[in-house]
């Protein structure tokens, strides 16, 4: 498989996020017009929300379907990075137990037993659901903007759960694999331990940011994995 540059994934997250701030600043600057216009004209301030909602769709709809579009293109290089990790990390098992069982039929052996633990999850079933819950959470919020507010934000939730989990998930196996090449090849490519705890209280401070950085260097541990 040819190699994937790792800034692609960070790149078109950093553009999810951005498309995301837009809308939520735009919706806002719509909301707050139509409230001050309507409240002048409203005879019947009782009315005025519903007014407004009635109002605030039409002009939405245009950014909404384009921010769609965007994001749904952004979901498809997440989950085709998902898909790269987790297929290069199965193909670097393979090959180092392949390797091995070339140039030491005995050490083979033990490596099996110790790679056989590092259990990788199917890259095309978790590529799949990465991209289903992102879709979801879009449709939600096209479908109806109070509909989106209150499911749209929990399947939202699911979704950034699931890529920190396949996150933390690609960067662990690729740390124990490195550290497998080390014990049975004598060298290997240095895969740094990342800490999940510092990752995601970083990504939730910055709103989503961090995980920008997560995702370039998941497939950056991949790459250098691969080269070596």
């Amino acid at each position: 498989m040819k190699k994937l540059s790792p800034v692609v994934p960070a790149s078109a997250w950093l553009a999810l996020v951005a498309v995301q701030i837009y809308v939520v600043v735009f919706t806002v600057r719509v909301e707050l017009s139509l409230i001050q216009s309507l409240a002048i004209s409203s005879t019947n301030p009782a009315t005025l929300a519903s007014e407004v909602q009635a109002q605030l769709l039409p002009e939405l709809l245009p950014v909404l379907f384009t921010s769609f579009a965007i994001e749904t293109s952004v979901l498809g290089v997440v989950g085709f990075s998902t898909y790269y990790c987790l297929s290069s990390l199965g193909s670097v098992k393979s090959l180092l137990l392949s390797s091995l069982k070339k140039e030491d039929p005995l050490a083979a052996e033990a490596a099996k037993a110790k790679l056989d633990s590092i259990s990788l999850r199917d890259p095309l079933e978790m590529s799949v659901v990465l991209v289903g819950l992102g879709l979801s959470s879009q449709l939600l919020s096209l479908y109806s903007i109070e509909l989106g507010d209150q499911y749209g934000t929990i399947v939202s939730l699911g979704f950034l759960a699931l890529l920190i989990y396949v996150l933390y998930h690609v960067s662990s196996s690729a740390r124990e694999l490195y550290l497998s090449s080390v014990e049975f090849k004598g060298s290997a490519a240095e895969i740094p331990e990342r800490s999940l705890a510092i990752y995601v209280l970083l990504s939730v401070i910055t709103a989503g940011l961090f995980l920008a950085y997560w995702l370039y260097s998941s497939v950056k541990d991949v790459n250098s994995l691969m080269a070596s």
